[in-house]
């Protein structure tokens, strides 16, 4: 099977991140699903507990298999961690942001409750 073949047999297989624009609230529980995906298609029969797998850990098999091949596909592999890394820092910047809201009082009744409770 060629490297195209499977690439195309695996892409077409991945169902999330499939649409064009996401909504808000719709962006962190895509990319989560995508890493599993990802992870999913890496691990397969490998693990019994794939949900303990991150994108990093894909990222580390994917570095072992290349070297035990005589790092046939080194330059591939520069690529997919560069999309994996920026795959992190969005999941990263969704779980920060996420947090930060709702930290930050919400007008009216919230903010009344929060600065009675820090005597403003």
């Amino acid at each position: 099977m060629s490297i195209e073949t499977r690439t195309t047999e695996i892409m077409g297989s991945i169902k999330s991140a499939s649409k064009e624009t996401y909504h808000k609230s719709e962006v962190l529980p895509e990319l989560l699903s995508l890493q599993q995906e990802i992870v999913a298609h890496t691990f397969k029969a490998e693990h019994t507990d794939l949900n303990a797998l991150r994108i990093w850990d894909v990222e580390n098999r994917l570095e072992q298999i290349n070297e035990s091949c005589g790092g046939v596909a080194t330059e591939d592999l520069v690529r997919f961690k560069s999309g994996c890394r920026l795959m992190c820092n969005m999941i990263k910047a969704e779980y920060s942001g996420n947090r930060g809201k709702k930290s930050v009082p919400r007008p009216g009744q919230d903010a009344i409750q929060a600065c009675n409770t820090q005597k403003c």
